[in-house]
């Protein structure tokens, strides 16, 4: 689902890159209000919301773009993601994700489900940070073999976790 950004060079605004520049230096993550960008269960589904929230995804040079979620306060319903199905018999770890293609400054972020490898011993997948794209992980999902649907129990904040996030 692709979320909101500023500056990029495929709205309005023009010299977007000159403003990333200017922004120079910050790091990556979510800005520090309580509950910005939060995942939480979908009752009785294999889906996870996201609230409204926003943050800052930086390049290879550090220079970036405040991104933002406002899909509860335009829409009245907060961002949902569906999740693929457990396996049968192994386990998995997923990620929700902040992704952004830093190619030209023309791609907005996007929030996803990063799907992992069902195994005995799952690991969650390794996010990707290269000169081409850029992730953050706002939260791991533990997902049982045999699981229909997701829960709090099985949610693992990773915002504030500087080495996949952070404020």
């Amino acid at each position: 689902a692709n979320i909101k950004s500023f500056p990029n060079n495929q709205d309005e605004y023009v010299g977007a890159e000159y403003v990333m520049r200017w922004l120079h230096g910050r790091t990556s993550g979510v800005f520090g209000a309580d509950g910005n960008a939060a995942v939480a269960p979908v009752l009785d589904a294999m889906a996870v919301t996201v609230s409204d929230g926003n943050g800052w995804i930086s390049n290879d040079n550090a220079d970036g773009v405040v991104w933002w979620i406002d899909n509860e306060s335009a829409n009245g319903s907060k961002l949902q993601l569906a999740v693929d199905m457990a396996d049968a018999v192994l386990n998995r770890i997923d990620r929700v994700v902040v992704s952004w293609q830093t190619t030209n400054y023309v791609a907005l972020p996007e929030v996803s489900i990063l799907k992992g490898a069902a195994a005995s011993k799952p690991v969650a997948p390794t996010l990707t940070n290269n000169n081409i794209l850029r992730q953050i992980s706002l939260a791991k999902i533990t997902i049982p073999a045999g699981s229909t649907t997701i829960t709090a129990d099985m949610i693992t904040d990773e915002r504030l976790d500087p080495s996949v996030c952070g404020l």
